[in-house]
């Protein structure tokens, strides 16, 4: 998985894209908080899942909300966590996102 927030017309999203099956699946966040972050992950996941797949990893920057439940996800959904370093970003993720604001 490779996840990253994505900022249109004052809303937030959530993009997760899945590598190598470059699927990629959205939600809508209401907010920017651990709770809706999490839920927003745990309902791709389970998408994911009843697909037949099963997430292991996921990309993601290395500061924010997304970092803070990196153990959460390794306890409770066998997700390691990956963070990009602080220059760089989610490759695949910003490609899609600028991807959908052109859409």
């Amino acid at each position: 998985m490779n996840v990253d927030v994505m900022h249109i017309n004052g809303m937030s999203f959530l993009p997760n894209i899945i590598t190598p099956l470059r699927m990629i699946f959205a939600a809508k966040l209401k907010s920017h908080s651990m709770t809706c972050m999490y839920q927003a992950l745990c309902g791709q996941m389970s998408q994911i899942k009843d697909r037949g797949f099963k997430p292991f990893s996921m990309k993601c920057n290395a500061e924010g909300e997304l970092m803070a439940l990196s153990n959460v996800l390794n306890e409770q959904h066998g997700v390691i966590v990956d963070p990009v370093g602080r220059s760089e970003h989610v490759r695949f993720a910003e490609r899609s996102i600028a991807l959908l604001r052109n859409v």
